[in-house]
């Protein structure tokens, strides 16, 4: 399921949520509506969000 991916991503990346948002540009309302399970976005944005966490926390 998308919350829990991204919200395990996000904290596998070592990222707040507000750290997230300065460096991937996407808005807080945003990160807090896809880890509540409020939003879901096209399958092509979860897979480069997920991506881009993947490769933060390989850095």
């Amino acid at each position: 399921m998308w919350k829990d991916e991204v919200k395990a991503a996000r904290k596998a990346a070592g990222l707040t949520q507000a750290k997230m948002n300065q460096i991937m540009k996407v808005p807080m309302r945003t990160i807090q509506s896809w880890e509540a399970g409020d939003r879901i976005p096209p399958e092509y944005v979860q897979i480069l969000v997920l991506e881009k966490l993947e490769q933060i926390k390989n850095e």
